[in-house]
């Protein structure tokens, strides 16, 4: 395993010396996400399962999943904002709303939490409404850290070292979960995301003039940024890039509600489900390993579209295999991981690349608006189909069919085809 890493170090698929090394700001966004995401990734993973060990009924975890997306639906009006803010601000003040999200739940009596979905619900909202803040936040601020050539190797970095946490995280959570109340978990929670807002302070670059006029921006000036971001999102490759991504998300939320449901009819249980994330993780730390060779080998269409068909293949064989041996389609799903990974990379930096560098923000939140009104349907579809199917099964293939029809779609799209290699883009 050491000389795994001294490998991958010198070949800077780990660390990448010279972002790593001589870039202190981005070694202190490296640090800062790193945490940050995997704080929001445990909340995002427990508290659905939260409501389906107390609760015990899919609709309750269909409207937790429909919480989780109702901010990102109107996110692209904070673009503009996003765009002219400090952004580093705007990441320590979110990540403090979800620290104090969090100790809320460690505080509440536990008939208060038992008693009633809604609170539980609210605290969904309200975590999300930070996270839907973060999300653009960050993606504007890596291409001011590093150089665009450097954008895929960031990007990959950033999603490794999230993996590696998320998976030592994900293993603690896998022994505790059967053993500890939820109060612990949450505890948990909470140091993360306290450790993610203690090294945002050393997170610094210089703001210029138009970051700090934010409060000057007039409502005539605010709804013309937005156009020019609607604009630039409904034309050519993005306007067909988006659908792709907005496809996927609408069917994998219908899935994620389903997924505790799922867990339990296949004999997984509590420790079950957490080994699915587990094996998820594992399968996202190689993406990121192979995302940058692969980038370097085949054109940006060619990832893409191998990508979701690959996708679509392993998560049916993975549901197939999961009937049989719930234990025995772990690797499945550490592969399919690893795609949809490299999938997430590719896409993160084309929405990067793409536009202008001033509409950044605003192409993310336009995007996260939209792939939040994908899973607040997706969720509350999901739901549905969870109270009136017999056949749990059948709701997880739906991904697979979106992974595979979406992937026939795009070998239609001339602009999605066109694209070259990603550092020519």
């Amino acid at each position: 395993m050491g000389l795994f890493i001294y490998k991958m170090y010198y070949k800077g698929v780990i660390f990448i010396p010279g972002l790593f090394r001589e870039n202190s700001t981005f070694r202190a966004f490296l640090f800062f996400k790193t945490f940050s995401a995997i704080g929001v990734n445990v909340f995002a993973m427990f508290i659905i399962w939260v409501v389906h060990a107390l609760f015990e009924n899919p609709m309750y975890t269909g409207l937790a999943g429909f919480m989780a997306t109702v901010p990102g639906v109107v996110s692209f009006i904070s673009g503009p904002f996003i765009d002219r803010f400090s952004k580093i601000a705007l990441l320590r003040a979110a990540c403090f709303m979800q620290f104090c999200v969090v100790m809320v739940l460690i505080v509440l009596p536990p008939a208060v939490l038992s008693g009633g979905v809604w609170v539980l619900l609210l605290a969904v909202l309200i975590f999300n409404v930070a996270r839907v803040v973060a999300l653009p936040a960050g993606v504007a601020l890596l291409p001011k850290i590093v150089a665009g050539d450097d954008l895929v190797k960031a990007n990959s970095l950033t999603i490794i070292w999230g993996v590696f946490g998320g998976l030592g995280i994900s293993i603690l959570l896998f022994v505790l979960m059967d053993r500890v109340d939820f109060r612990a978990i949450y505890a948990i929670n909470a140091v993360i995301l306290l450790i993610a807002l203690i090294s945002s302070a050393k997170l610094h670059i210089a703001e210029t003039t138009e970051n700090k006029r934010g409060s000057q921006t007039s409502l005539k000036a605010y709804f013309s940024e937005l156009k020019d971001g609607l604009v630039f999102v409904g034309r050519g490759t993005m306007l067909h890039l988006m659908l792709a991504l907005v496809g996927i998300r609408f069917a994998s939320e219908i899935v994620n509600v389903n997924l505790p449901m799922f867990v339990d009819v296949n004999d997984g249980g509590a420790s079950g489900y957490v080994l699915l994330m587990i094996f998820g993780t594992l399968g996202g730390i190689a993406g990121p390993l192979i995302s940058n060779p692969v980038g370097r080998k085949f054109r940006v269409p060619t990832i893409i579209i191998v990508g979701y068909l690959l996708a679509g293949a392993s998560w049916f064989i993975f549901i197939k295999v999961a009937t049989v041996s719930f234990w025995g389609a772990m690797p499945i799903m550490a592969i399919f991981g690893m795609i949809a990974v490299v999938i997430t990379i590719f896409a993160q930096t084309l929405t990067q690349k793409l536009p202008p560098p001033q509409t950044v923000a605003r192409v993310s939140t336009i995007k996260t608006s939209l792939y939040n009104i994908a899973a607040a349907i997706g969720a509350l579809l999901g739901g549905f189909l969870g109270r009136t199917m017999a056949n749990v099964n059948a709701i997880l293939s739906l991904q697979s069919a979106a992974y595979v029809i979406i992937a026939v779609l795009l070998c239609f799209s001339v602009s999605i085809k066109a694209l070259p290699k990603i550092k020519d883009v």
